[in-house]
């Protein structure tokens, strides 16, 4: 018989236990595991999550990293360009923000497609017919007719590629006409 084989080997807990045991005996190493422990969950824990279309309620407000959001440039949007929002939000999702904190949208309207997965596209102006009640909806969400309020709609429909991967919602954004970020809500506002 083998002189390993005369010993039984030490089960994982076990390990661990020895493992710990030789942590303890090294306390500044242990405090920096500690701290980097603690960094990481309080990380996770305060990380804004990310929500997709199909799951977006009316009412929600978002913000919607994109690259074409620029803080700098006078004249360019700083929630960045409608078409780039919209791939965004139907691609990656968004995340939501308080309405009460800075966000750039304000979900007007959402509906789903009724074609299964694996289902052709239907072209773009099936995908956008939905998309004609939210106009119809925004007086009531702000309180003010979409003429002359301060705010815009931003529709968006499922890419080609998009639809191909199984997206099967369409959404309507309500967001400053200037492109700033808001404030407050900008449902029930009147403006």
């Amino acid at each position: 018989m083998r002189e390993r084989d005369r010993y039984r080997r030490a089960s994982l807990g076990e390990q661990l236990g020895g493992e710990l045991a030789a942590l303890r005996r090294h306390p500044g190493v242990m405090a920096i595991l500690l701290v980097i422990l603690g960094g990481w969950l309080v990380l996770v824990l305060t990380s804004p999550g990310y929500v997709h279309a199909e799951a977006l309620l009316v009412g929600d407000c978002l913000y919607v990293p994109n690259p074409s959001a620029n803080q700098d440039t006078p004249g360019m949007p700083t929630i960045g360009k409608a078409i780039d929002v919209a791939y965004k939000l139907l691609g990656q999702g968004a995340e939501r923000a308080s309405c009460t904190a800075s966000h750039g949208h304000e979900v007007l309207h959402t509906w789903s497609y009724a074609e299964p997965a694996g289902a052709a596209n239907p072209g773009n102006a099936a995908l956008t017919l939905p998309a004609a009640a939210c106009a119809d909806a925004f007086p009531a969400f702000i309180g003010h007719p979409l003429d002359g309020s301060e705010f815009a709609i931003t529709v968006a429909t499922p890419t080609e590629t998009q639809w191909t991967k199984g997206a099967r919602t369409g959404v309507c954004l309500v967001n400053r006409a200037d492109g700033e970020f808001m404030t407050t809500p900008a449902q029930g506002s009147g403006r």
